[in-house]
């Protein structure tokens, strides 16, 4: 349908991680398949927004691409800040939290998407509790969600998610 009617049609994270894969390989950028699984997951099916990523984040760096470029630039917090944020909030450390919102705050990040993407982690907390299972193909990030999973029961963290999305709720309907 060449009328533009068409929506754009989502690839698998396979599909542009293998595609990244190759453009990296082409071009001889640095970097690694754990990154590459984060700009798939980021660029959420769109692989022309995935090659666009991978564009700009090779350009800042000749030495590679980190994880860190890739949620710096995305402006979103990583699953370490996660783990740190979890890790305070089970400590009762409101010090380090109050913190780490200033901190976002002054980095102009996005709360909605803030809020998905740490339902989207305590999530799988909750699978690898259930399951004994993990989401990603990350392993620092798998052992990250190992340790947490012990700071939570199930039904607390069920509770935070129900919490989590009632307040992303709240933020889409309220000015």
């Amino acid at each position: 349908d060449s009328s533009g009617n068409k929506p754009h049609s989502k690839f698998s994270l396979d599909d542009i991680v293998n595609r990244l894969q190759y453009i990296s390989q082409q071009e001889n950028i640095n970097v690694s398949n754990e990154v590459l699984s984060e700009i798939a997951r980021l660029s959420d099916g769109g692989l022309r927004d995935a090659i666009n990523m991978l564009d700009q984040l090779s350009s800042f760096s000749d030495s590679g691409v980190d994880l860190e470029d890739v949620y710096r630039l995305n402006g979103v917090v990583s699953y370490m800040d996660f783990y740190d944020l979890l890790s305070n909030m089970k400590n009762c450390n409101w010090e380090q939290i109050i913190v780490f919102f200033e901190e976002f705050d002054r980095n102009g990040k996005d709360f909605e998407r803030f809020i998905e993407d740490l339902i989207s982690f305590v999530s799988e907390i909750l699978l690898y509790l259930v399951n004994n299972d993990f989401r990603s193909s990350i392993k620092e990030k798998n052992e990250l969600i190992k340790k947490v999973s012990s700071f939570f029961s199930k039904e607390n963290l069920y509770d935070f998610i129900l919490f989590l999305n009632d307040l992303f709720f709240k933020l889409k309907i309220s000015s």
